[in-house]
């Protein structure tokens, strides 16, 4: 089965590719200047920025809010109620 494999795998290598990439880098940013919004600079970060903040404040709330025990928690190393912590263990 290798040796069907390594025969195809060579006689592929064999071939010449059909695909150009001379002009790819200038095609690709061709794309990205035709794309261009207009929007101005300025309003561009100030609304990456906002975005960021939003974001930034929404985790802080999030993740101050949540203070429930993990559904594993049973089975921490450090668990209060443990069986081992409760016949006398650490």
């Amino acid at each position: 089965m290798n040796d069907q494999l390594d025969d195809a795998l060579a006689a592929l290598a064999r071939e010449p590719s059909d695909d150009a990439l001379g002009g790819l880098e200038a095609g690709v940013w061709a794309v990205v200047k035709r794309r261009d919004t207009g929007v101005p600079g300025g309003l561009r970060w100030a609304a990456v920025t906002a975005a960021l903040g939003i974001g930034m404040v929404a985790g802080g709330v999030s993740g101050a809010v949540d203070r429930r025990p993990a559904e594993m928690a049973a089975f921490d190393v450090h668990a209060s109620l443990a069986p081992s912590s409760l016949l006398g263990g650490t």
